[in-house]
């Protein structure tokens, strides 16, 4: 009886236990609940405008421009050789490969790059007739002079380049400068030529003299024949300006170009031959030398008016040749 009693006291007990713990989580609960609200209430109610710009602006001086976080890229400047310049000094165009030379010698090198240098420079005389092109040539006070001026001499190679392109001559002037230059190991510099605008110097135009040229009266020439016609090289480059130089200075003289061949094969397609190579030649020297074709005939003579025997290899040799005759 006693044993009974205890065993249903203890489990009295322990559910009397069970359920106060239950009871006493879920006050605490809703007591916690009530309490964090009320909190929050007083905090919003009792915050005041300026304790929150306080609080703010701590926070906005330690956010940073996002460009002062992040360093601005690098760019390394690329390296420019050769440039033409306006009036205004602005540059109109550059090529990273420049006009460059050798220590000592007269001779430029125009890389392949920028060998369309010269036809920038007609295009924008073309479209500023008004003005003229200063050809900007250095050269070294250590350098050499024997003849004259190298900065001259080199300034003057571009000249005929520019001539042969189409540019007037007396629209160009060479300046030279004389400069300390770095030549590299194998006495090399390659910024040696600048191009600069400046307007149209009138009175230098109205003071220039027609120098004067004798004119041979005939000039044999013997291009470089192929089974396309003329090849060119510097030979024909250098009858070209001597033929522009004569046909500038005596504005009545006239050029016929004859074709000579030898007697090889049928004498009518040897005739037909001889005229081909003498129309070539009047084409090169209208396009590359601005030569007006009025005052140029091309003609042939076949294999008629030979200078050797056609019998041997030589004197065939001798005989196909361009004849230049300047006639008033």
């Amino acid at each position: 009886m006693h044993t009974n009693y205890m065993k249903n006291f203890i489990l009295a007990f322990f559910i009397f236990l069970v359920w106060t713990t239950f009871g006493l989580w879920i006050y605490s609960w809703l007591s916690s609940d009530d309490t964090v609200a009320s909190v929050n209430n007083e905090l919003i109610e009792d915050l005041e405008v300026s304790s929150l710009n306080e609080t703010i602006e701590p926070i906005i001086e330690t956010i940073k421009p996002i460009d002062s976080i992040i360093p601005p890229e690098i760019v390394e400047p690329i390296a420019v050789g050769l440039v033409a310049r306006a009036v205004s000094n602005d540059t109109l165009f550059s090529f990273i490969e420049g006009i460059s030379f050798k220590k000592d010698s007269v001779g430029i090198i125009v890389p392949e790059s920028s060998i369309d240098y010269k036809y920038e420079l007609n295009n924008y005389l073309y479209d500023n007739p008004d003005l003229e092109l200063h050809v900007l040539s250095v050269y070294s006070p250590l350098e050499r002079l024997e003849d004259s001026n190298l900065g001259v001499q080199r300034g003057d190679l571009i000249v005929k380049e520019l001539v042969a392109t189409g540019i007037e001559s007396k629209k160009i002037v060479v300046v030279s400068v004389i400069e300390d230059i770095e030549f590299d190991k194998n006495e090399i510099y390659n910024k040696g030529i600048t191009f600069q605008f400046s307007p149209l110097d009138q009175n230098r135009i109205a003071a220039l003299k027609p120098k004067f040229v004798e004119t041979p009266k005939k000039i044999i020439f013997y291009p470089n024949f192929s089974d396309t016609g003329i090849l060119q090289n510097d030979e024909l480059d250098n009858l070209m300006y001597k033929v522009k130089d004569i046909m500038d200075a005596n504005p009545a003289t006239k050029l016929i170009i004859t074709g000579h061949t030898d007697d090889v094969g049928d004498s009518q397609d040897n005739h037909l031959l001889g005229l081909n190579y003498a129309k070539e030649m009047r084409w090169y020297f209208k396009n590359k030398g601005d030569i007006n074709p009025s005052r140029m005939k091309a003609m042939s003579m076949g294999e008629f008016r030979p200078l050797r025997n056609n019998k041997t290899a030589s004197g065939r040799r001798i005989n196909r040749r361009v004849e230049l005759q300047f006639t008033k």
